[in-house]
C-alpha cells in the first residue's frame, strides 16, 4: 500500500524546510551531511615557485590532499618542477619525500633549486609493489609522527619502474603485460582515499615512450604513450603536461653555451579549479625555474611596469634592463608578494576569483596595479594562455 504522507500534526512536530533537511534529519550517517556544509579537500596548495605556471594552473600552486599526476617526454623540465615543488614544501615548513626510481637524483643541483637535502627522506624503490608500499609506510609514518604536518610525497617516475614479474620473469614472455595499469589502479583507490583528508600532496611523475608497430597493411606506424596513463589519469585531480621548447643559448647566433630550455606546459585536467591553462616558463640548467623572469614578465602583462623595447620603467626605480631585475627583488623582499597577489586578481578568470576571494581581495588593493583588461593579458584565449605560449 502507498506511503502515507506526514502532517503537520503528526508527533506535534512541523513540517521541514526542505526535503533534504528531511532527510539529513533521518540519517545518522556522518559520511552524509549537506553539501554546503562539507569544506573541499583542495583548500591548501604547494607553490611550483614560478609565478607563470601557477597562473596557468588557476590555482596558487598544485592541491593538497590530491593526486597530481606531471608528464611528458624526457628533458622536458617534470624532475626540475617537483624538485622546486620539494624545496616549496621545506619552506612552508613540511616534509618532503622523494621515491626516485630512476636513481638519478642529482643533489647538487636540488641545493642549487633550494632543496635542504639533509631533511629530504630519499627511498629508491625497485619495483612498482615496492613504490607503492613505501608510499604507504611513509604517508602511515607522517601521520603517526606529525599528524597535522604539510608533506609532499613525489614519485619519480612511474615509467622507469618495473614491476616484479618483470624482475622475476624472462625476456619477452609477456607476464608483465597491463601489469602496471592494474596495480597502479588498485594502488590509486587505496592512497587517494587516505590522503583526502590529510596535509598530504601525492605526485606522481609520468614519461612519454616511443610505441612502435605494425600497420594494417604491413607498413610501421609510430606514437607515443604513457606507461599506466588511463588510471592515473582517472585518478588524478590534476594533470601537468610538459613539452620540451626552444633551447637558450648565451650566444645565440653561434649556439654556444647552452643555459637552458623554454618548458611548455599545458594543464590537460584540472578538477579543483579551471582546467587548459597554458605556459612558457624558461628552466635553466643551474637554478631551476626563472622565477625572476616570471615576475617581470607577469609585472608587465597588469601594468605594474612598463616595457619600452629593452628598457623596463617602474614607480620608484630608475629604468632597468631585464638582468637587472634580480637585484632589484633583491632590495625590494615585498615586491614579489605585491607582483603575485596583484596578478591573481588580474589574471585569473571571474569564476576562479570565487574559489579565493581572499587572495584576490589582496590583489585588488594594490594601488600600481593598472585597470585589468582581456585583450591585453590573454588575447580572449579560453585557455587561459599565462606565459607566451609557442605551440
Amino acid at each position: 500500500m502507498p506511503r502515507r504522507k506526514k502532517t503537520d500534526t503528526d508527533g506535534g512536530e512541523a513540517t521541514p524546510v526542505s526535503a533534504a533537511q528531511a532527510v539529513l534529519r533521518r540519517l545518522e550517517s556522518e559520511d552524509i551531511s549537506s553539501a554546503d556544509d562539507k569544506e573541499s579537500a583542495a583548500t591548501e596548495f604547494i607553490s611550483t615557485q614560478n609565478l607563470l605556471l601557477d597562473l596557468s594552473l588557476n590555482m596558487p600552486g598544485i592541491p593538497v590532499g590530491r593526486l597530481t599526476v606531471i608528464r611528458g617526454w624526457e628533458s622536458s623540465g617534470k624532475t626540475t618542477l617537483v624538485t622546486h615543488l620539494v624545496a616549496e614544501t621545506q619552506r612552508l615548513g613540511g616534509i618532503a619525500v622523494l621515491l626516485d626510481s630512476e636513481f638519478a637524483f642529482d643533489d647538487l643541483r636540488a641545493k642549487t633549486v633550494g632543496v635542504d637535502t639533509d631533511e629530504l627522506l630519499l627511498g629508491t624503490p625497485e619495483t612498482i609493489e615496492s613504490a607503492i608500499t613505501e608510499i604507504e609506510d611513509v604517508i602511515d609514518a607522517i601521520r603517526d609522527e606529525f599528524p597535522d604536518k604539510l608533506a609532499l610525497v613525489v614519485w619519480d617516475s612511474v615509467a622507469a619502474t618495473a614491476t616484479q614479474a618483470e624482475i622475476e620473469g624472462e625476456f619477452g614472455d609477456g607476464k608483465a603485460v597491463g601489469a602496471h595499469a592494474k596495480l597502479i589502479s588498485t594502488a590509486m583507490r587505496r592512497i587517494r582515499g587516505t590522503i583526502k583528508a590529510e596535509r598530504i600532496a601525492l605526485v606522481v611523475v609520468n614519461q612519454n615512450r616511443e610505441n612502435v608497430n605494425i600497420g594494417p597493411f604491413g607498413g610501421s606506424s609510430s606514437g607515443s604513450r604513457m606507461i599506466a596513463e588511463k588510471p592515473l589519469g582517472f585518478h588524478a585531480s590534476l594533470i601537468i603536461d610538459m613539452a620540451k621548447g626552444e633551447e637558450l643559448y648565451e650566444d645565440k647566433k653561434e649556439k654556444k653555451n647552452p643555459y637552458g630550455i623554454k618548458a611548455r606546459t599545458k594543464v590537460t585536467k584540472n578538477k579543483c579549479s579551471n582546467p587548459f591553462g597554458r605556459a612558457t616558463v624558461i628552466c635553466t640548467f643551474d637554478h631551476g625555474f626563472d622565477q625572476p623572469q616570471a615576475l617581470l614578465e607577469v609585472a608587465v602583462k597588469i601594468g605594474m611596469i612598463d616595457k619600452n623595447r629593452g628598457w623596463y620603467n617602474m614607480p620608484g626605480v630608475d629604468a632597468f634592463h631585464e638582468k637587472d631585475f634580480v637585484g632589484i627583488i633583491d632590495d625590494d623582499p615585498d615586491l614579489q608578494e605585491k607582483i603575485t597577489s596583484a596578478s591573481y586578481a588580474a589574471l585569473w578568470p571571474p569564476n576562479v576569483h570565487a574559489r579565493f576571494p581572499e587572495l584576490v581581495k589582496k590583489g585588488k588593493g594594490e594601488a600600481s596595479v593598472a585597470e585589468h583588461t582581456t585583450d591585453e593579458t590573454d588575447g580572449g584565449d579560453s585557455d587561459n594562455s599565462a606565459g607566451s605560449d609557442e605551440d
